[in-house]
């Protein structure tokens, strides 16, 4: 009798997410690394508990969409799509929804099971951002959970979400885009819809397939498909720059789509907000920030050649007050002049 078949979880998002950190959380020492297929990409698995089984955790490479054409991108968009993957949990950074989301959408819309985990939840507190995480689920369809993978906040919640989605029945949300392509090259998606896994509700995947003729596909996609798309990029021969606007189009409707949950889920804490752009107009302009930080290298510059010996002169009892009050006049008269002499040698 053969061994069970572990769930795989696939852990996805962008650079600076604290996706590593949360694969280290779940996974503990119960992980190794490695190097993808046929490629230099580097690769990351791990064990951890899913409902109190032990269930497979596969940390993609940090890419910023599945649109574009590197090495990374394709690990982790043909594991999603024909790998072991059972679900994905798409690892957003909380403070910058907005830039993160579109990764995720995408995710959404190839993954029949997905979870979306708003880390770094505690800096987006910080900087007086609220999300409304039900809201947002609601939008999107998928669950949503906050976590900050360095103190452990909302794993329990994470893997209970897993968890859940594992148990319902698969279903892919779309991203909504309205551009036609020839009814002609509509025949030739059908029949490449034929040689997808689950490839009703899938459109997306045959875009990725078709568009990026650079890619160099992974093991997991069959060779019949590796024709199929060969097919489609000789129907777009001489047609480029169409094809480009193509692109660009279907991914900004993600980009699109983003702006406008982050619109409605989003608010920002006003007095917060107003104290760090106070701050950050007082030191970061010219008119301010460079007589800062002129007046601090002085003030340094006094600590360390004067300034370290004014309580020593002004707290000697052998002298009288008198002599306090002059010994620290000479101090200060002694930096003016050492300031002097520097400026007149050039040293400024």
């Amino acid at each position: 009798m053969g061994e069970e078949k572990r769930p795989c979880i696939a852990l996805a998002g962008n650079p600076n997410t604290g996706k590593s950190t949360l694969f280290n959380a779940l996974t503990g020492l119960k992980q190794h690394t490695g190097n993808w297929s046929g490629k230099t990409v580097g690769r990351a698995e791990g064990r951890f508990l899913l409902g109190g089984k032990e269930a497979v955790l596969v940390d993609l490479p940090g890419i910023y969409s599945l649109f574009s054409a590197g090495a990374e991108e394709a690990c982790a968009r043909d594991f999603l799509a024909f790998g072991d993957a059972d679900a994905v949990a798409v690892v957003v950074d909380a403070s910058a929804l907005e830039r993160h989301l579109p990764l995720a959408l995408q995710a959404m819309e190839l993954m029949p099971r997905c979870v979306l985990c708003l880390n770094l939840a505690d800096e987006a507190e910080k900087k007086g951002i609220q999300i409304d995480d039900k809201k947002l689920s609601a939008l999107t369809g998928v669950p949503v959970v906050k976590t900050a993978a360095r103190t452990g906040r909302g794993l329990s919640d994470l893997t209970a979400a897993l968890e859940k989605v594992m148990e319902q029945e698969p279903h892919v949300r779309h991203t909504p885009f309205h551009k036609a392509l020839p009814a002609d090259f509509g025949k030739l998606l059908a029949e490449g819809e034929k040689l997808l896994p689950e490839s009703e509700n899938r459109p997306l995947l045959l875009d990725f397939l078709w568009q990026n003729e650079e890619d160099v596909l992974s093991e997991e996609v069959g060779e019949e498909l590796r024709q199929w798309r060969t097919r489609c990029n000789g129907y777009f021969a001489g047609e480029e720059e169409a094809l480009a606007v193509y692109r660009k189009e279907r991914s900004l409707c993600f980009q699109k789509r983003a702006e406008t949950l982050t619109a409605d889920v989003c608010k920002k804490d006003k007095a917060k907000a107003d104290t760090t752009a106070r701050m950050d107009k007082l030191f970061l302009r010219k008119r301010t920030g460079v007589p800062l930080m002129l007046l601090l290298l002085a003030l340094v510059f006094w600590i360390t050649a004067v300034g370290a010996n004014v309580p020593s002169l002004g707290s000697c009892p052998s002298l009288p007050s008198w002599g306090q009050h002059a010994a620290v006049r000479w101090c200060l008269g002694g930096a003016l002049s050492g300031w002097k002499a520097c400026s007149w040698m050039g040293c400024s």
